[in-house]
């Protein structure tokens, strides 16, 4: 494999950002071990694909990991009947699709090459964009979907990342980050076709409906997209850039006024997964939060290789003087609501995805 091709079109890919000193796993509760590696972000001019460099030892990536429920308001699978024989393929828990009987592979050690079975409906749900050999899934899928059956896919949306800044979304788990383009051009290559793309969450993230090319009386109903919809251009790539420098460089004036004040605070990240490790990554935070507050993580802390951050479970009430980051975009409303409505100390609160917002009281929309 040349890594200096695109991983589905096999045009040439161009990087566009890195970030030194990455870590390969956060799942491992290690203060001394911990490896890390600098992470490139290459785009692909010809199909819009943004790839992430690999690392050697795929398995590295999970070990440690623990599974969790998946769980999106916005996404519920399509035309499910019990008459149906359906596969999901994640790296969470099975979802729990209205009592119906539904067979389960993980991605892990590339489990799903054990199916044996044909189905009429196959969901791959949250986990396409982890998929280090994604055409060697491609050919297994395709061996195990009936002839008029479906696939259908949900994930985040590759140009949201560029576009909409979805940071959150890049460590090395998410190996190829699909545009429509992208994705039509991996269908066709194992001879299927979309059927149906729809974007969700303010086009944070797709659900894409693929079937045989065989079936040619359905091509009637397929909607295609503008093929310039997700279109990203030299003119998105170096706004990305310039969006990440701005928020940088707001934080840092911020913060050196606390420091001319002489100001005594503490520093919260609220949010502690993989998603907000990749945002104190780039907005070069490590150097001002002291510890993360997550409501829901099993770790216990985040090893940064030159700093470990402690987890605690609960906002407690009796913090002062607090300064508070959202790393953890996608529940800002969730979380602004539960940091103001559990404390009346002195907050200094800074969303920061997709764009740059502080506030430094509590809004009456949150009082009690």
């Amino acid at each position: 494999m040349n890594l200096n091709l695109c991983n589905i079109c096999t045009k040439k890919i161009y990087q566009f950002y890195e970030l030194k000193s990455f870590p390969i796993n956060i799942y491992k509760q290690d203060k001394k071990n911990i490896k890390n590696k600098t992470l490139k972000l290459f785009f692909c001019k010809y199909c819009n694909h943004i790839s992430i460099s690999r690392i050697k030892f795929e398995n590295k990536i999970y070990k440690f990991y623990k599974k969790k429920l998946f769980f999106s308001k916005n996404y519920k699978p399509s035309e499910i009947s019990g008459k149906k024989k359906i596969l999901e393929i994640s790296k969470e828990k099975p979802l729990s699709i209205y009592g119906l009987k539904v067979d389960h592979f993980t991605i892990f050690n590339k489990n799903y090459l054990n199916i044996s079975k044909k189905y009429n409906k196959i969901i791959v749900s949250d986990c396409i964009s982890n998929i280090y050999n994604i055409k060697e899934f491609f050919n297994k899928i395709s061996d195990c979907l009936e002839e008029k059956g479906e696939i259908e896919i949900f994930h985040h949306y590759g140009p949201g990342i560029i576009k909409n800044l979805n940071i959150d979304r890049i460590y090395f788990e998410h190996i190829n980050n699909f545009s429509y383009k992208s994705l039509n051009i991996l269908a066709n290559q194992h001879e299927f076709i979309i059927k149906s793309f729809k974007l969700l969450e303010k086009k944070n993230f797709f659900k894409a409906i693929l079937i045989k090319k065989k079936i040619l009386n359905l091509k009637k109903n397929i909607k295609i997209p503008n093929k310039n919809f997700d279109l990203i251009s030299k003119k998105h790539l170096l706004k990305f850039k310039k969006k990440i420098n701005l928020i940088k460089l707001k934080i840092k004036k911020e913060f050196q006024k606390k420091i001319n004040k002489n100001n005594m605070f503490n520093i919260y990240g609220y949010g502690a997964s993989i998603g907000s490790v990749a945002i104190i990554k780039f907005l070069n935070l490590e150097k001002y939060i002291n510890k993360l507050i997550d409501n829901f993580s099993e770790l216990k802390f985040i090893n940064l290789d030159k700093k470990i951050i402690k987890i605690e479970k609960k906002f407690h009430k009796n913090y002062n003087n607090l300064v508070i980051f959202n790393l953890a975009p996608r529940y800002k409303f969730l979380i602004k609501k539960k940091v103001f409505n559990n404390s009346d100390k002195k907050i200094s609160y800074f969303e920061l995805l997709p764009s740059y917002n502080s506030i430094k009281k509590m809004p009456k929309a949150f009082n009690k």
